[in-house]
């Protein structure tokens, strides 16, 4: 996958271009990717839990073992690991969508049904109110 070049500069200087690819608890059409120093913190906040996690520590191992490091060559392009390529079932056509401190790498045509659930969402003027006021944008 080619990291847009709006994106490698900014990369170069957070994380020298070392990423970690893992799965989406939250989204499982998709793959999260990291600068490895967003990916540290968020990996110490799992460890710290781990210990007492009882039945959810299979869910924190599960994250933990799917996490991959992925590094931008010299071209601006990163490896995805085969497992996590298979795990949301990624060919040829990709979108890579940066989201605050992390990337969402989809399939192009789960990402497009995705778009257009979300837009049909705005379209509940309610729900929309919440949003907004929840986050304070006008």
């Amino acid at each position: 996958i080619a990291m847009p070049a709006a994106f490698r500069e900014k990369l170069a200087q957070v994380s020298m271009g070392r990423l970690v690819a893992n799965v989406d608890l939250n989204q499982p059409k998709c793959l999260v990717i990291y600068p490895t120093p967003v990916w540290e913190d968020v990996e110490l906040r799992i460890q710290e839990r781990l210990l007492n996690a009882g039945p959810k520590a299979k869910i924190l191992r599960y994250l933990l073992s799917n996490a991959s490091d992925v590094d931008l060559d010299a071209n601006g392009k990163m490896l995805i690991p085969s497992h996590l390529r298979e795990h949301i079932h990624l060919e040829k056509s990709v979108v890579l969508v940066g989201i605050g401190k992390k990337f969402e790498l989809w399939r192009e045509d789960d990402w497009l049904a995705e778009q257009k659930e979300g837009f049909a969402e705005t379209q509940d003027a309610d729900l929309v109110s919440q949003v907004v006021s929840d986050i304070g944008f006008i």
